[in-house]
């Protein structure tokens, strides 16, 4: 099977199709509710295409300077200012989709916990009896799934060091993800009695900007109803803009790919295989899941439906964990990049540390070669000697371990300790999501046109573009933390 069986180009767009997706595909119906069809369709295309703009001009910046790493790319051409903002944006907005995704597997796995017990508890063994009467006594399920699927799951693969292992879990989240698309597709078409916790509330629809218009001049009459609906058209922009955030997963790509494949134009490749699958999936989750419920889409559309009841529900509910699983692997990688620049700059670890676990982990970047790699002369000279072992890589891999444990643990901590600490990464996700995805991009090819090593006003409107996506991120910046600091007041 092609899908679980990926070459090197299909393989990467695999990993970044799942770092695309996360949990965000669940709240498309409900971005479409805020915003429409017509208006999510609209949104979803112009930010997908932008997205594939942006990764591409950080291909271009790696091709050109040979530097794997936002900061190593911001030192060198936006200055010494940019790396400390581009540290802290890439730790923040990553380790706070980490903690997201552990919240969202533990309240995936919550409706299970019931069904599970009562299905134990109907059997004759005994000691399964006990365990149903054990879990049905439990107090809050949440927190024990979420407990066992970090102790259990999501632990051992936070020390995972290279990408391509993801990549045949990352086939089987994408089989997992268009499950669950097609099982909202299938109960449209195929309503199961008794199978919603909600029942659909369909009236006529008001577009966002008509809702505005008809609030400015008085023409409404509920306007409460009214109001509430732009405030939920505003709340849902962020939804879709944010959706197709992946740029930070690209160095580590990148980098994976072997030669000759390691280009600008396989990256090309790699980005709109993508991200026209992602595309494609929002629309399709989105519209349907909006026309099921109507006015009653959940924030959440799989809490619309009842795993208790639906067969074909209870099996998303739990084939969701695998996109989530494996998002949280891969989104750990940049944090854990971030940590590695920090310590070595503090001189805690030596450098050799990134160069084996960090974005360039498959392969060492070109300019440490020629330093960690014998010469001809050496390599003669001790062609019959035996091969002793490195003791760097040992201490490596010890960092490497302590590192990723420690920060997989936070994840859980602050996950346990400040659940709503979702929230505050919500906000904070809406500044350093635009500038790692839009700003940080066109600011890099602005700078590569002015040092004249790739030129931008050859005609093809580069750099209108580039100026433009800085624009949309200052944009999105601000629009989005307005709409999370709404959002937090709203709950």
């Amino acid at each position: 099977m092609v899908i679980l069986s990926p070459g090197p180009i299909n393989g990467a767009a695999l990993n970044l199709a799942v770092g695309v997706f996360g949990v965000s595909i669940l709240a498309m119906p409900s971005a479409f509710l805020g915003v429409g069809v017509v208006g999510g369709i609209a949104i979803i295309t112009g930010v997908g295409i932008l997205t594939v703009v942006s990764i591409y001009f950080l291909s271009v910046a790696m091709e050109a300077l040979s530097l794997y790493s936002y900061e190593g790319l911001s030192r060198r051409l936006l200055g010494p200012w940019s790396v400390r903002a581009a540290r802290w944006m890439l730790f923040m907005f990553n380790f706070g989709d980490c903690v997201s995704y552990l919240i969202a597997g533990g309240r995936l796995l919550e409706p299970l916990h019931a069904l599970i017990a009562r299905s134990l508890a109907g059997t004759s063994s005994s000691a399964a009896q006990w365990l149903a009467a054990k879990m049905l006594g439990v107090e809050d399920p949440a927190l024990l799934w979420t407990v066992a699927y970090w102790v259990l799951v999501l632990l051992p693969l936070s020390f995972v060091r290279r990408v391509t292992v993801l990549e045949r879990l990352s086939g089987l989240a994408v089989c997992a993800l268009l499950y669950i698309v097609g099982a909202v597709v299938y109960r449209y078409w195929v309503p199961l009695e008794g199978g919603l916790k909600i029942a659909p509330v369909f009236s006529d629809p008001v577009p966002l900007l008509d809702a505005l218009a008809a609030s400015i001049n008085g023409i409404a009459e509920d306007r409460a109803a009214l109001a509430s609906r732009v405030v939920r058209g505003f709340l849902s922009v962020p939804v879709i803009m944010f959706a197709f955030d992946c740029q930070a997963l690209i160095f580590q790509l990148y980098t994976s790919l072997e030669q000759p494949h390691r280009s600008v134009d396989s990256m090309l490749k790699v980005t709109t295989r993508a991200i026209g699958a992602a595309w494609a999936v929002y629309i399709t989750i989105g519209v349907f899941g909006y026309l099921t419920l109507g006015d009653a889409t959940p924030d959440n559309i799989l809490r619309a439906y009842d795993a208790s009841q639906d067969p074909v529900f209870a099996a998303a509910y739990a084939m969701f964990l695998v996109p989530a699983t494996v998002a949280f692997a891969l989104v750990l990688f940049p944090v854990r990049d971030v940590v590695f620049e920090m310590l070595e700059d503090s001189g805690w670890v030596s450098p050799s540390v990134r160069v084996r676990y960090s974005a360039q982990h498959d392969h060492f970047i070109p300019n440490k070669i020629d330093q960690m790699s014998p010469t001809t002369e050496d390599s003669q000279d001790t062609e019959d000697r035996p091969m002793m072992p490195d003791p760097t890589v040992a201490d490596d891999r010890r960092i490497h371990r302590a590192v990723s444990g420690t920060l997989s643990f936070l994840c859980l901590a602050v996950a346990i300790i400040a659940p709503r600490l979702d929230v505050v990464f919500a906000l904070l996700g809406g500044m350093c999501s635009s500038g790692l995805c839009f700003v940080f991009p066109a600011a890099f090819r602005l700078r590569l046109g002015y040092e004249a090593k790739i030129p931008i006003t050859d005609g093809s409107g580069t750099q209108r573009i580039a100026w433009s996506m800085v624009l949309v991120g200052v944009f999105a910046a601000v629009y989005g933390t307005a709409a999370g600091i709404l959002e937090a007041t709203r709950q």
